[in-house]
């Protein structure tokens, strides 16, 4: 990235019987090169049995239907509640 970027629509794609996301969509207001972001979402299991699946991050450019940048996120299993 050589510019900065503004508004851009990250999503989250995942499994909702592993999964509660409230805030399945954000929009970051600006991203400048050379700088490190860090976006928190707050994501609950709610799989019975603590068992994990995979949520995929999808950055979009707005100007395309494709993603500019995606990562999948192997989670790790939950510890159960006794």
């Amino acid at each position: 990235m050589t510019q900065a970027l503004a508004k851009l629509p990250v999503s989250l794609v995942y499994n909702p019987s592993f999964y509660r996301i409230n805030t399945a969509l954000v929009t970051i207001p600006l991203l400048v090169p050379g700088l490190l972001y860090t976006c928190c979402i707050e994501v609950e299991s709610i799989e019975e049995t603590g068992a994990a699946d995979r949520i995929k991050i999808l950055v979009n450019s707005g100007r395309s239907a494709v993603p500019s940048i995606s990562a999948i996120v192997e989670m790790p299993m939950s510890e159960l509640w006794e």
